[in-house]
């Protein structure tokens, strides 16, 4: 009876977070991860569906940055601030501040997000980079979904 209740309200509550995301605008799926140290967190993600989503919000203005585990239920997620963007003729690289706070946790914080997609293939790549500070840089690659 206990885990039907914490299934139950788990699913409301990743229910209720899905309605507050409004339109998706990129979503990333992650293929490999790892820390610039060298650790190897690829299974962690791919075995949890891991992806990276920019999104607008329901009730606030802005754009919106998660990084979401579905299978796990959990994420970190919050919103974007200095975003530049540069485009070239099949690339296109962001960067921006993203204020966020985990589900899964207490913590939040600001970090830095560098995130280059490739156009030239099908689907098309990306490479993300969270400097996560003290030197420690959370990288992704994969692919952008349709």
């Amino acid at each position: 009876m206990k885990y039907f209740l914490f299934t139950a309200l788990l699913l409301s509550a990743i229910a209720t977070s899905a309605q507050q995301m409004g339109e998706q605008l990129l979503k990333l799926v992650i293929t490999e991860a790892k820390f610039n140290d060298g650790t190897d967190l690829t299974k962690q993600y791919t075995s949890n569906n891991a992806y990276l989503l920019i999104h607008k919000n329901l009730n606030e203005p802005g754009l919106y940055f998660a990084n979401i585990m579905p299978a796990k239920g959990s994420k970190s997620f919050g919103k974007i601030s200095e975003l530049e963007q540069k485009k070239g003729d099949s690339s296109e690289q962001l960067s921006f501040k993203w204020s966020f706070q985990n589900s899964y946790n207490t913590e939040t914080g600001d970090v830095y997000v560098m995130i280059g997609l490739i156009y030239s293939g099908e689907p098309s790549s990306f490479l993300c980079m969270i400097n996560l500070g003290n030197e420690k840089v959370l990288q992704f690659k994969g692919y952008v979904a349709n």
